[in-house]
């Protein structure tokens, strides 16, 4: 009787540590990259992009997503207006320690730029008002934080005086430790 009491202990505790731990779940589906050089110039595509980088209306967003926007920042939306956008563009993709983001705007808008990966925790932001050109340069040394393999989603809303998070858009990056040749290797 004292074996089979064992047998079924060890039996039930076996099959309680096979079941998959619910808080690695995936909040956002990384699936595409945009694969970008040192410049920014495209290269190729890996996987579905979908909508990646390209400017979309703020409501097209989960309210998940919108919250990824609800941090403070001090810059102010004075002499802000909604103007004309271009999509911008993160290089290189994939990266090995550190990542840029370049945004174009007509005329001056706030920009707010979260990082994120797949289980939904923000890892990164920034704000920042621009006029014209500006990129952002982030640092992903390291390698505790961010391991070579890992996929990250940048969210972007841009604001004005008239109109709060008028457009926003979302893309995919990877870091590659050590960065490979070809760099569809990293995937």
């Amino acid at each position: 009787m004292k074996i089979f009491v064992c047998f079924f202990l060890l039996f039930f505790f076996a099959q309680g540590s096979c079941h998959k731990n619910n808080s690695s779940k995936e909040a956002i589906q990384i699936e595409g990259f945009v694969l970008t050089d040192n410049l920014g110039n495209q290269m190729g595509i890996i996987g579905s992009a979908g909508n990646d980088w390209k400017i979309q209306d703020w409501s097209q967003f989960s309210s998940l997503e919108k919250s990824f926007f609800n941090f403070p920042d001090n810059v102010d939306l004075s002499n802000t207006t909604v103007s004309v956008l271009n999509d911008p563009v993160a290089y290189p993709n994939p990266f090995s320690s550190s990542s840029a983001i370049n945004f174009h705007s007509t005329d001056s808008v706030k920009v707010k730029l979260a990082v994120v990966n797949s289980s939904g925790q923000v890892l990164k932001t920034f704000a920042i008002k621009i006029k014209g050109n500006k990129s952002i340069a982030l640092d992903f040394s390291d390698n505790n934080l961010y391991p070579g393999g890992m996929s990250l989603r940048y969210y972007y809303s841009y604001s004005a005086a008239s109109q709060q998070n008028f457009k926003a858009g979302y893309g995919d990056v990877k870091i590659c430790k050590p960065l490979v040749s070809p760099v569809t290797a990293c995937f």
